[in-house]
């Protein structure tokens, strides 16, 4: 606005000098009073520039109106020029919607000029004395007019430039910001029942922009029960103007199953009443993944701390319960040893042994589900280990299941625990009889798979690399959502009071994850269930070999000399009892400090030392360590129901050390302290 009002008093003072010089001369007073008061109004305007813009932007525009009306009458028709001047400059300055009313304004002053006149209005410029000077001031006027004019267009159209620029620059960056966030806008009008949308909700919808798409179709990418949401939000924000914010799914046009969010807001006229409904459609499918890998790795989390205590808790139970068994179960095999076939009170004694049989896989149990259990890892073949099993899984299952296996293509060897991995299959059989109450088919599927980037992103917990995997199917009930995310909990069953323990599927678990494998499930009510159980595979440059077979020892008696050290006096008591009946020659000590003093008192080889692994003050490990550096060629075995890390790395037996699980019975002592003296002679032979 200061820009035209500066242009304006600029031209307006160099026309106004000869305009005024000849008014005086030809005594027309009217077009001198006229030129100074319009050219003191714009001085005005110029220099109260603190004045609202609109005010003065419609001063001006009356201003030449009013030199337009005042010259028409003095100077004639050629002043119609600056009437056409007040109404292009009203439209610029104050808008296009005054462009009519200005127009109308100037053909009535044209016609009451007329009529006032009496029949037309003659061109006066001829009455000045010298007619030259005269038209010099009609040109001057003209190009006052015609420059003003043009700098004002000329001023619209470069802010008109800017904000159709700085408008495009806004779009541009919308458009990346909506393809970075997967955001799409879109636009109904009611009126007209007509969608519009942009680019970037195509984008979202993986749909060509050359394609042009109609609003149905774009639609028919939607689920059908996403497309019935979306309608109802749209009836009732068409209707009453109710925002809507819905999550639903979708197939892109490309096959890709997204995640999207459409949100709807109203849009109402002067009246009130709904016009249009606009609003976005954003792909969230990323966003939904990674809240559900957060949600799955806290409930792994969670689990995870489910094991670790009721772990902590097995691990502080098992030592003391052990101990227990190991007294209970030895001295009934040995009472069972001494008593004929026929005795009366025989079945009780068995009856004994076999509860505290039960008891031990109890609390094998519980250290397994928390990951306390020692395992024994050893280069185990699938389909080797399978056949093994077949002839107990047979018994294990009814008459109305079906068993089939199915054996890898090539050979399959994984670094596990033997004894665990058949606990593994034989409870993962068990479940799915339990599954099965009206029979089924049962099939056992072994393969080796590689797990890549995209099936640890699936399944959390896992890791890339070679796998043999163990594929329990069954027909069975199946489970639903709710019991899946519950089913590896301990003591955690849907079968009815008294006929499991819970402990089964928790232990499998255990198991799996302490072996560094990866276990998940697949189940729908009605169509059974699939368990599906990864065991890291053999790597040849660091493998275990194959273990070799048991094989019949000559004999389980022996002379030579061992040390027991074993800080519960009833399991010291059993232990020393069983090898004297083997003919061995026993020392025995309480605890470590004891076990150093009867090794310094004793000159003679103590070719064994047996014993408990924690115990008070001094561990088992420390007292071998202190032991064999005055005895160098002493073996070790190492005996305890909970090693904690003691002679374990993480659960798993350390290289070439000795060890044998609380309880045992005193033919299990005997066949394992054998197995460990003749492994040493072999080894002195070599």
């Amino acid at each position: 606005m200061r820009v035209v009002l500066s242009v304006t008093a600029g031209l307006g003072a160099i026309v106004y000098v000869p305009s005024a010089w000849l008014a005086f001369s030809n005594d027309m007073m009217a077009i001198f009073i006229v030129d100074t008061v319009a050219i003191a109004g714009v001085l005005a305007l110029w220099w109260f520039d603190r004045l609202p813009m609109v005010l003065r932007a419609a001063a001006t525009c009356f201003i030449f109106y009013g030199v337009g009306v005042g010259l028409l009458f003095t100077v004639g028709p050629v002043s119609q020029i600056y009437l056409l001047g007040a109404s292009v400059f009203t439209t610029l300055l104050l808008g296009p919607r005054w462009r009519i009313a200005t127009t109308t304004l100037n053909i009535v002053t044209i016609a009451v000029a007329f009529a006032l006149t009496g029949g037309g209005i003659q061109m006066k410029a001829g009455g000045f004395a010298e007619a030259r000077a005269s038209w010099a001031v009609v040109v001057a006027n003209f190009a006052f007019i015609n420059v003003a004019l043009v700098l004002a267009v000329g001023k619209v159209l470069d802010t008109l430039e800017r904000e159709q620029t700085a408008v495009q620059e806004n779009r541009a960056l919308l458009a990346i910001a909506g393809r970075t966030a997967l955001l799409g806008g879109w636009r109904y009008v009611i009126a007209t029942n007509e969608y519009r949308w942009t680019d970037e909700l195509l984008d979202v919808l993986e749909v060509p922009k050359d394609s042009a798409p109609t609003a149905d179709q774009l639609r028919s990418y939607y689920e059908d029960e996403s497309r019935v949401l979306i309608r109802a939000a749209m009836d009732r924000c068409t209707s009453d103007g109710t925002p809507f914010d819905l999550h639903v799914k979708a197939v892109t046009a490309r096959g890709n199953a997204r995640r999207l969010r459409v949100i709807g807001v109203a849009e109402r006229d002067e009246r009130g009443a709904v016009r249009e409904v606009h609003g976005s459609v954003q792909d969230e499918t990323a966003q939904k993944e990674a809240e559900a890998r957060q949600q799955r790795l806290e409930q792994q989390l969670h689990q995870s701390q489910k094991l670790e205590a009721v772990g902590t808790l097995a691990g502080g139970v098992a030592h003391d319960f052990n101990n227990l068994l190991t007294v209970i179960l030895s001295y009934s095999s040995l009472m069972l040893e001494e008593r004929p076939q026929d005795q009366a009170n025989r079945d009780d004694i068995e009856e004994i042994r076999s509860a505290a049989h039960r008891g031990a896989q109890l609390t094998r149990q519980l250290l397994a589900f928390g990951r306390k259990q020692l395992l024994q890892p050893e280069e185990v073949d699938l389909d080797a280990a399978m056949q093994d099993l077949r002839k107990l899984l047979a018994r294990l299952l009814r008459e109305d299941i079906q068993l089939t296996v199915l054996r890898t293509n090539e050979p399959c060897h994984v670094l596990v625990d033997k004894g665990q991995f058949e606990q593994v299959v034989v409870n993962l059989v068990v479940n799915a009889r339990d599954a099965m109450p009206q029979g089924g088919k049962l099939t056992i599927e072994l393969s080796q798979v590689e797990a890549d980037e995209a099936y640890v992103a699936a399944h959390p917990g896992s890791c890339i690399g070679s796998y043999g995997m163990l594929t329990v199917t069954d027909t069975g009930v199946g489970m639903t959502r709710e019991t899946q995310a519950r089913i590896f909990e301990p003591f955690f069953t849907t079968k009815a009071l008294g006929q499991g323990t819970g402990l089964g599927l928790a232990s499998v678990y255990g198991i799996v994850q302490q072996s560094r494998g990866h276990i998940w499930l697949y189940s729908e009510p009605g169509n059974g269930t699939s368990f599906r159980v990864l065991f890291p595979c053999v790597q040849r440059n660091g493998a275990r070999p194959l273990a070799a077979r048991k094989t019949p020892l000559p004999t389980l008696r022996g002379t030579e000399t061992l040390l027991v050290v074993e800080d519960e006096a009833q399991v010291r008591e059993v232990l020393c009892s069983s090898l004297r009946r083997l003919g061995y020659t026993v020392l025995e000590a309480q605890n470590g400090g004891e076990a150093l003093m009867v090794s310094e008192q004793f000159n003679a080889t103590i070719h064994l030392l047996v014993t408990d692994v924690v115990m008070p003050m001094m561990s088992g490990r420390q007292v071998s360590e202190r032991l064999r550096q005055s005895r160098a060629d002493m073996r070790v075995l190492y005996t305890s129901g909970y090693t904690e890390n003691t002679i374990t790395h993480h659960g798993v037996l350390d290289s070439g050390v000795a060890f044998m699980a609380k309880p045992f019975t005193p033919d299990v002592l005997a066949r394992r302290v054998r197995e460990v003296l003749d492994a040493a002679k072999v080894t002195s032979a070599s």
